[in-house]
């Protein structure tokens, strides 16, 4: 494979060599510079245009009912082409739109490729297991070197050196703003997101839950950090905070899945909005140290072309300051690629006052800050929601609850299998804890220690 040294988003070209065509895999290849996830497509290295899948992951890429039948030189994001062994993409600007690229200065935004080629030149086949061997293990070594050279794209590396601040009863502080914001930045500070008196009350809501809780195995959060989950269930003051206009309006646009599919000759198309991955409050006394430095998405196991998948609103039940604690971010850091280390120089403090918010996609990277001080507790409650599509077809937890799974005598195996496990790194807590040990008493091997 040999990358052209065209840099522009109008024009980007794959050359392909002729034994590489036939040998490889499937691979998914970033082949932009800027690391930015629009729309996706995909292409046969023997079809002479690539067709771009429905799926659409911008509110303002609407979708086209004629993008699942689009040949070269048509639809929203233009043509492509396969000759002399070279897979080009090109003409990216041109085409019709139903609406103009809100940023990137009105170029069309960047897009993940998804290279489907061929196995084996059409017609030939091998004969002989020892043929086959000699086969298999050069076609791997070909597609060992492929993959190497797609890790090596042009993700940006830039950390930012600031937050940008917002004031929701800004009549300006609209969606599209903070998603305009989110996609350069990762981030965003909101100011006066939720009231003085609704912050008191959720802060009264989860005072007990944080004088009660236990102290974090794993480490992950520090001794000093005290946590409030199940929230919801006792506190109405977060179930109103939770479904914040400004705060649903923006995960929906972000996070909801559209997709169209064929039943039969019947071609459908629906959305799926965004659910609630956790909720959790967090309070941080004075001597606390500093969390790692993470990407929440990462309990999902994503890719660069996944995301974003997490959208996290944190927001402040008390004063946070750099010195008790504030979280910490690394502004434009969404954009890197999976070989680029998170350093804590790079963090910004996201201090806020009572009723600011902090708001981030799930791949920026971010912790719990340092307190410092002495005698001075910070609070906060964070509802970090994900794309519908992350969940089991049928809800087992309703269909068979604990209780029935106990009584029925259900084996370890088949109990993971239901859910009731964990998927490392983290996720089907349930109070932070692995619920095979804490509702089912099982502690082997495979019970994630939390």
């Amino acid at each position: 494979m040999r990358r052209q040294p065209t840099r522009s988003n109008a024009h980007i070209k794959l050359t392909l060599q002729p034994r590489q065509r036939q040998l490889w895999s499937t691979w998914t290849a970033l082949l932009v510079p800027n690391g930015s996830l629009w729309r996706e497509a995909s292409a046969s290295v023997d079809d002479a245009h690539f067709r771009p899948c429905g799926e659409t992951y911008r509110p303002w890429q609407k979708h086209h009912a004629a993008a699942n039948n689009h040949s070269a030189g048509a639809g929203p994001i233009g043509s492509g082409s396969v000759h002399d062994g070279s897979f080009a993409r090109s003409g990216v600007a041109g085409g019709p739109r139903s609406e103009p690229w809100p940023m990137h200065g009105g170029r069309p935004p960047p897009v993940i490729l998804t290279i489907v080629p061929l196995r084996g030149k059409p017609g030939a086949t091998r004969t002989g297991a020892a043929a086959r061997r000699r086969g298999d293990r050069r076609d791997g070594a070909e597609e060992g070197a492929f993959a190497r050279q797609l890790r090596i794209m042009d993700f940006p590396t830039e950390a930012g050196t600031s937050l940008t601040r917002v004031d929701a009863d800004d009549a300006s502080t609209t969606p599209e703003l903070l998603l305009s914001i989110l996609e350069r930045d990762g981030a965003v500070i909101v100011r006066n997101l939720a009231s003085q008196d609704l912050c008191q009350r959720m802060r009264a809501d989860l005072k007990p839950s944080f004088d009660s809780d236990r102290v974090d195995d794993s480490g992950f959060f520090p001794t000093t950090t005290k946590r409030a989950h199940g929230v919801l269930r006792y506190s109405d003051a977060t179930a109103e905070h939770v479904v914040n206009p400004l705060f649903i309006d923006t995960a929906n646009a972000l996070l909801s899945s559209h997709y169209t599919y064929w039943e039969g000759q019947k071609q459908l198309s629906v959305v799926g909005k965004p659910q609630i991955a956790s909720i959790v409050g967090f309070r941080v006394e004075p001597g606390g140290k500093q969390q790692a430095l993470h990407r929440d998405d990462a309990d999902y196991h994503t890719r660069n072309c996944d995301f974003p998948v997490m959208l996290g609103c944190v927001t402040a039940l008390t004063k946070t300051t750099k010195e008790n604690g504030a979280t910490i971010v690394i502004p434009k850091s969404h954009k890197w690629g999976p070989d680029r280390c998170p350093y804590d120089h790079e963090a910004i403090p996201a201090e806020l006052d009572v009723g600011d918010a902090a708001i981030f996609v799930g791949n920026v990277y971010h912790a719990g800050g340092a307190n410092v001080t002495k005698d001075e507790a910070r609070e906060t409650v964070g509802v970090f929601l994900c794309k519908g599509t992350l969940r089991q077809e049928e809800n087992s937890y309703l269909e068979i609850p604990p209780e029935v799974a106990k009584q029925r005598g259900f084996s370890p195996q088949l109990l993971r299998l239901l859910g009731y496990g964990i998927c490392p790194p983290a996720l089907g807590l349930y109070k932070y804890q692995d619920p095979m040990k804490v509702i089912f008493g099982v502690n082997d091997s495979e019970t994630v220690q939390k």
